[in-house]
């Protein structure tokens, strides 16, 4: 509410001590109303809003586009555009996160919660080829979007019997492969690659991721005798 005056004046009147103290006492007892009702922005200009007796609980934007707010000392949360922060230290505490339009579900460190359900965005799937015929080496797979932990890989040789089932997670490689060239109707297990492809018995092209990298990973080929034709590699990335 506004701050009215005590007494209003008209010309001849004396301005005895008692007026005086009572407009002073007006002042005084009421100082939150002289800055009310705002007629025009309050600059702060990077000044603290204090709010404690003490001194210690504060708003404040002294970095510009940031505004902080400090409790006990120390600042606990911070607004920058779009985005409410709670710093190191600080926590958030409620009964109910709501999604703000219908429909649209909340996003907690990647993975969408929507109505009672997790949609994660932890995995990619990606498919690369690589001709057997090459010699062995290394060859980078990207596109995933995130650092990988492990991966499981399907590969195959289109019209030929040449297929495997491996997983990997950059150290532990295991793979089932197709021996049906070599004994018909087998299968075989290998604890040192993740892709297994046999031509024959004495031409067979392994693989395994070796490193994971920000956005995909590093197959190490190696490569036994002279097999041919262009392998199928379809990798899950896990993240």
């Amino acid at each position: 509410m506004a701050l009215s005056e005590v007494k209003s004046w008209i010309e001849g009147e004396t301005l005895t001590a008692s007026d005086l103290n009572a407009e002073f006492d007006n002042i005084y007892n009421n100082q939150q109303s002289l800055g009310t009702p705002r007629t025009a922005a309050w600059d702060m200009d990077g000044q603290e809003l204090i709010f404690d007796a003490d001194g210690d609980t504060t708003i404040h934007a002294s970095t510009d586009d940031q505004i902080d707010v400090k409790i006990a000392g120390a600042d606990d949360f911070r607004f920058v555009a779009n985005i409410f922060r709670s710093l190191s230290g600080s926590v958030i505490e409620t009964n109910t996160i709501d999604e703000t339009s219908s429909g649209s579900g909340v996003t907690v460190d990647g993975a969408l919660i929507k109505d009672g359900a997790i949609y994660s965005s932890a995995f990619k799937i990606i498919t690369t080829t690589r001709d057997i015929s090459t010699a062995s080496g290394t060859q980078s797979v990207t596109g995933v979007g995130f650092t990988p932990r492990a991966a499981i890989i399907l590969s195959a040789i289109s019209a030929f019997d040449a297929m495997s089932v491996g997983v990997d997670d950059g150290t532990t490689h295991v793979v089932i492969g197709d021996r049906n060239s070599v004994a018909t109707g087998t299968w075989g297990p290998l604890a040192t690659h993740s892709i297994y492809i046999i031509r024959s018995a004495s031409d067979i092209y392994q693989g395994a991721i070796t490193a994971f990298t920000s956005d995909g990973c590093t197959i190490t080929w190696t490569k036994t005798g002279s097999p041919t034709g262009t392998a199928q590699v379809y990798i899950l990335f896990l993240r």
